[in-house]
């Protein structure tokens, strides 16, 4: 029993070692776990310390850098605005002066057009002047024409007068041929026109009087221009005016005239200055007429 106490006062001191050995054990294996552990973390912060500093520095160069490449491209871009600067005032400087000169041009050319606009007027007001004395003249020189065509035209007045060939008589501007051959009436025509006149055409009682007057001293039976040839019944002198009291002018027919007695189409004037129709083809005197011509007295 004893020994039974004593077996099992070993195996509990053996046990007891055997624990106190497995927790000490424990202890020693958690003791190295948390130094282990605190040396990592130990470690670790100083890494991260060493990391932290590390990226605070990289930052730090890294923002150096950035400033001294903002520095760098200020400072370009500086040069370049002083540059451009510095051209831009060259450039104003030379605008500047190019406007100086200009301006001292301007002010030169309106100083001599100041004195040509004062030349022209002085000569503009000469050249009024000459105008107004052109027109004054012109006027005299008008007055003393209208005065020199007025004593022109008085004096051609006096001077022409109406004429006619020889032998030819002078009637209110109409010359008169009394021809003694006796000719029918055609060739009679024929023969006026021959000397550019035509049979008489009697269209006043003035001039009715003068043929008749010279019919008188001439003596005979004169045709005169007047025919129904063409319609019968219908008179009508060579210059194709009507011959009847409704036309305004004068007739003479004889009593009883014209009276057509075997085909009288042409007229004859009477020494008594009556007229009758007369066949065409029996052979009478002449009497032409046509238009004065202007002559001047020569004296």
């Amino acid at each position: 029993m004893e020994e039974n106490d004593k077996n099992e006062a070993f195996y509990y001191n053996h046990e007891n070692i055997y624990c106190n050995s497995v927790v000490q054990q424990s202890k020693k294996t958690e003791g190295e776990k948390m130094q282990t552990i605190a040396e990592v973390t130990l470690d670790s912060h100083k890494t991260y310390k060493k990391t932290t500093a590390s990226r605070r520095i990289l930052y730090i160069v890294m923002c150096i850098i950035f400033l001294l490449i903002i520095s760098i491209v200020m400072t370009v871009l500086y040069l370049q605005q002083s540059k451009q600067l510095k051209q831009s005032n060259q450039a104003i400087v030379l605008l500047n002066s190019s406007f100086q000169i200009k301006l001292i041009q301007s002010k030169e050319e309106l100083k001599n057009m100041t004195c040509d606009q004062t030349s022209l007027q002085l000569q503009l007001k000469q050249a009024e002047l000459k105008i107004t004395n052109l027109i004054e003249s012109q006027t005299y020189l008008q007055t003393q024409l209208r005065k020199a065509q007025q004593n022109i035209t008085e004096f051609t007045r006096r001077m022409q007068v109406e004429c006619c060939e020889p032998q030819w008589e002078l009637f209110r501007f109409h010359c008169y041929y009394f021809f003694e051959d006796s000719k029918d009436w055609f060739a009679a025509q024929t023969y006026c026109k021959h000397l550019s006149a035509d049979l008489v055409v009697i269209k006043s009682k003035e001039e009715q009087e003068f043929i008749k007057l010279e019919q008188t001293i001439h003596g005979g039976i004169y045709w005169i221009g007047m025919t129904d040839n063409e319609t019968e019944g219908t008179w009508r002198w060579v210059d194709g005016t009507p011959c009847n009291s409704s036309s305004g002018n004068p007739v003479y027919w004889d009593s009883n005239q014209p009276n057509n007695n075997g085909d009288e189409d042409c007229a004859i004037m009477y020494p008594d200055g009556t007229w009758h129709d007369y066949s065409c083809s029996d052979t009478f005197r002449v009497i032409c007429e046509k238009t004065a011509y202007t002559c001047y007295f020569k004296g």
